[in-house]
């Protein structure tokens, strides 16, 4: 009974801090500095290898390395950590990302060799507190995909899902 009741207590605790981090999301402001695609991509090969490390990583970036980026990199980078996080728990071998200036935007697209996202995922899995059907446990409260999509917006962009051999997730930021 006492196991059962601090898992409850840890689980309530984690709850609590949620939402508070969600309120705190609205506070947030977007600090643009420029940056090179060449520099952030050393800071997502990092990332990726280090969440990555019992999963295949690859990443490439698409375009000139030397661009120029104006973007808040601590939410880019957040976002990106996020959507790896969800690669990792659902890839079966490998998580592949790609990193893109164009037109205005950045975009950063992480795919796993997954199942996908069912078709019921792809409408709801942005939504606060959504689970995809596939998940049974209850490690997770469905938030972090609905932060990606807050702090996307925030920086003037958005997030899409698909799937194309696997779940495949872009991240689009306004520069």
């Amino acid at each position: 009974t006492s196991d059962m009741m601090h898992r409850h207590i840890v689980r309530l605790e984690e709850y609590v801090q949620t939402m508070g981090e969600l309120q705190r999301l609205e506070d947030i402001e977007i600090v643009r500095q420029s940056i090179t695609l060449e520099a952030l991509c050393r800071q997502l090969e990092e990332t990726g290898e280090a969440v990555c490390d019992k999963k295949g990583f690859s990443y490439e970036v698409i375009g000139n390395r030397d661009s120029g980026l104006n973007i808040d990199a601590s939410i880019v980078m957040r976002v990106y950590e996020n959507l790896l996080a969800n690669a990792v728990r659902f890839a079966k071998e490998k998580i592949m990302v790609s990193a893109e200036s164009q037109e205005g935007y950045l975009y950063l697209t992480v795919s796993d060799d997954g199942a996908g996202f069912a078709k019921k995922d792809l409408e709801n899995a942005t939504k606060p507190f959504y689970k995809t059907v596939r998940e049974t446990d209850n490690e997770h409260f469905g938030m972090g995909l609905n932060i990606c999509k807050i702090l996307c917006e925030k920086h003037g962009g958005y997030i899409r899902l698909s799937n194309r051999d696997g779940a495949v997730v872009t991240a689009a930021f306004r520069q």
